[in-house]
């Protein structure tokens, strides 16, 4: 079966015009892994979700013996790597240009962020926003304190973007990012 010139589970350019339904199809039919627990390494876990929020049956689950919760059975890295590159923001409405604005939505996104955070900041000193897009819920964070920020983000424009606040951002996914361990006393994602 055709789309257009594209074979069935084949990847269309960026910027594609799809339906959630589609895009899920899309990255479901690359089939999913299972994959033990990223913190302790575990393979005992409890299902708290069977959904994802595009609607995928791509299970949350949380850890049983450290408590992380996590996808699993979840897509491939190269899965991810493609959606993130193609799919997500345009599925997300977003624009591939950062800008001020976009930046300040998603502050008002990082002050929910930081007022849930609020009563375990009191030794923080540095967060890592995982998918910081254009550094909103980083700017939450620096006007709230004294904090070392930074950021991972896959798109070069965001992360390029992020950079000019002074910020440190590791360009790429979270899995292609070596920090040393407990370098960061918080991360979001």
């Amino acid at each position: 079966m055709f789309l257009g010139s594209r074979a069935v589970g084949e990847f269309p350019p960026v910027g594609h015009p799809m339906n959630k339904l589609q895009v899920r199809r899309k990255y479901d039919a690359a089939g999913l892994e299972r994959v033990p627990c990223n913190l302790c390494g575990a393979d005992d876990v409890e299902t708290l979700q069977q959904y994802e929020r595009f609607g995928g049956r791509v299970p949350t689950v949380i850890c049983r013996r450290c408590g992380l919760m996590y996808l699993n059975p979840r897509w491939s890295e190269d899965s991810y790597r493609r959606f993130y590159e193609e799919d997500y923001r345009v599925l997300m409405g977003e624009s591939d240009d950062p800008s001020a604005e976009m930046m300040l939505r998603q502050r008002i996104h990082g002050a929910k962020i930081l007022a849930f955070c609020a009563p375990f900041l009191r030794d923080v000193k540095s967060v890592l926003d995982i998918g910081c897009a254009a550094g909103g819920v980083l700017s939450a964070f620096a006007l709230a304190g004294d904090y070392q920020l930074g950021g991972v983000e896959p798109s070069r424009k965001h992360a390029e973007y992020v950079r000019t606040f002074g910020w440190e951002v590791h360009e790429g996914l979270f899995e292609d990012v070596r920090l040393p361990p407990e370098s960061r006393d918080l991360a979001i994602m």
